[in-house]
């Protein structure tokens, strides 16, 4: 977005353009804040992601044991799943009913910042629990204009997107978590 409006060249502003009417483009389901509350757990989305990786099995206590969850959670996961429409067991394999789904973005949630601190707390054990190979860390601390922060919101919600689109090609075998986080350090009050 902000290439299309602020690139040196017209050549790549027209580029820049093009890309973000692709991405507009995309169907994205957005998940309601009240179905989002009663899913949002970290493994109800892994469980949905799971359906998509070579080898898924329909079954509870298989997925009790790949997730390290008790069989009674997971149940009733998959239960609340399907009852929300959320995920089809109707036939083997099961399949999730909705792909690339957003929450509301900007809307202050309780619900949403539980979600966020479980996904950062297994960030935090995974960091020292997996090897460099199958993770990645990075931070970057920098000064901007927090009149920006709009335009940062919509880079890293594309970027995320972007993600998703290069993660759907090949054989899906693992689910992996994408955790990006861009807060204050510091900011000028005045």
């Amino acid at each position: 977005m902000v290439e299309s409006k602020h690139a040196r060249s017209r050549v790549a502003r027209q580029q820049a353009s093009s890309s973000l009417e692709k991405i507009r483009g995309e169907k994205i389901n957005e998940l309601s804040l009240e179905k989002f509350a009663a899913v949002r757990d970290w493994y109800h989305m892994a469980i949905l992601e799971m359906t998509e990786i070579k080898g898924f099995r329909s079954d509870v206590s298989w997925l009790s044991q790949a997730l390290g969850l008790p069989v009674n959670i997971v149940r009733e996961a998959v239960e609340r799943l399907q009852s929300l429409g959320l995920l089809s067991c109707i036939e083997t394999p099961w399949r999730q009913t909705q792909k690339d789904m957003e929450l509301p973005s900007g809307v202050p949630s309780r619900t949403i910042r539980e979600h966020h601190k479980q996904i950062l707390t297994k960030a935090i054990v995974a960091i020292d629990s997996n090897s460099v190979e199958k993770r990645e860390y990075s931070s970057m601390t920098f000064a901007f204009d927090k009149n920006l922060m709009p335009e940062l919101k919509s880079a890293m919600r594309e970027f995320q997107r972007k993600m998703s689109r290069l993660a759907s090609s090949g054989e899906k075998n693992s689910v992996y978590v994408l955790s990006v986080q861009l807060f204050p350090v510091w900011e000028n009050q005045e």
